[in-house]
């Protein structure tokens, strides 16, 4: 019996001592050096930058596991919203214009806003109380944000949910979610399986991803103008503008192709919780292609609700709303919503120069 505690004892001290020594060469492969977070390796698919890793995960991951770095900081500036967010404001570029605080890019492609104020909920939570009224939130808007939780999310689960609900992080009660560990030190726990993890979507999954995704649009006609060796040069397609409206049709799941309020009063949610909060909230609603603005009835449907709702975000509290839809030229966009990389730093040096002139 005494052999086995003894052999049941190095076992374990064993163990220890590899993680130790896996969790010391974490630091030397992923320092953690960087000052701000950004989610646009999630784009990279779509072009053909050169993907930049996270020990922390990408896109939701990222959101959940990443936002300890904002405790660090004065001052943040959290751009949040779906992939045209992404992509369209990029930190680097916006950090020019902006001496005081630290840009972040906190988007999710595929989101709606629902999961856009679950991100607001996690970086309010990972922010002291004293700072959060040196926090300011960019949510990006548009009709495309807008599709109901029960087409986005039939499971009920968002990505944000999935990615808190990993690892024992936070548990699931009911509808709720709570934190079941201080998640800063937690995640630098986590480090060596992080690791693991990251070199396997390295190795394997986004090769994978990226296989099937060029697979699938190759075959798919309309989709096909988007295997380009570079995004600046690339010009839609007739076939894909019918494609865009069938789509879009489908995927926001609406009678009439009318928006409803359901997304809405979401955005209104966001708003009274960063109000109440102290932290600072701008609206951009952003431009989609002009081909699409003029033939789409979701679009259509969005500019004819949306004042009434951006009216009542005034009357919650401060709110600054940017008007970015007439940067709507066609030749800036490679697909209906999504700009071409030189559009991006142009957006990007737009908002920044506008946020730089702001009181806040």
């Amino acid at each position: 019996m005494r052999i086995v505690a003894k052999q049941l004892f190095v076992l374990i001290f064993s163990f220890a001592l590899l993680y130790a020594v896996i969790w010391c060469f974490t630091y030397i492969v992923y320092p953690t050096t960087r000052n701000y977070l950004d989610t646009y390796q999630d784009a990279v698919y779509f072009s053909n930058d050169k993907p930049e890793y996270y020990l922390y995960g990408r896109g939701a991951g990222l959101v959940v596991r990443g936002r300890g770095l904002l405790a660090e900081n004065v001052s943040n500036i959290v751009v949040t919203g779906a992939s045209t967010s992404v992509e369209g404001f990029r930190p680097p570029v916006m950090q020019k214009y902006i001496t005081n605080g630290i840009v972040h890019n906190l988007s999710i492609g595929a989101s709606n806003m629902t999961q856009v104020g679950q991100v607001v909920d996690l970086v309010l939570e990972a922010t002291p109380e004293d700072k959060r009224n040196n926090l300011h939130f960019i949510v990006g808007v548009s009709y495309v944000l807008l599709r109901p939780d029960s087409e986005m999310w039939p499971g009920g689960v968002t990505n944000v949910e999935t990615e808190m609900l990993k690892y024992g992080m936070y548990k699931s009660k009911g509808e709720s979610r709570f934190r079941s560990a201080h998640y800063k030190y937690f995640i630098s726990f986590l480090r060596p399986i992080l690791i693991v993890d990251e070199l396997f979507r390295r190795v394997v999954t986004d090769h994978l991803f990226k296989t099937i995704w060029y697979i699938n649009n190759k075959w798919l006609r309309p989709m096909q103008f988007l295997i380009s060796d570079n995004l600046n040069r690339v010009s839609v397609s007739e076939e894909y503008k019918v494609y865009v409206d069938r789509e879009m049709h489908r995927r926001m799941g609406s009678v009439n192709d009318e928006i409803g309020d359901e997304q809405f009063e979401r955005l209104i949610d966001i708003s009274k919780k960063v109000h109440q909060s102290s932290a600072k909230l701008t609206v951009v609603d952003l431009p989609l292609a002009k081909w699409h603005m003029l033939k789409s009835k979701h679009f259509a449907s969005y500019q004819k609700n949306k004042m009434h709702f951006f009216e009542r975000l005034k009357e919650i509290g401060t709110v600054n709303i940017i008007d970015m839809q007439y940067m709507n030229n066609d030749d800036d966009f490679y697909d209906f919503a999504h700009p071409k990389p030189q559009t991006s730093v142009q957006w990007s040096s737009y908002l920044g120069e506008i946020l730089s002139k702001m009181k806040y």
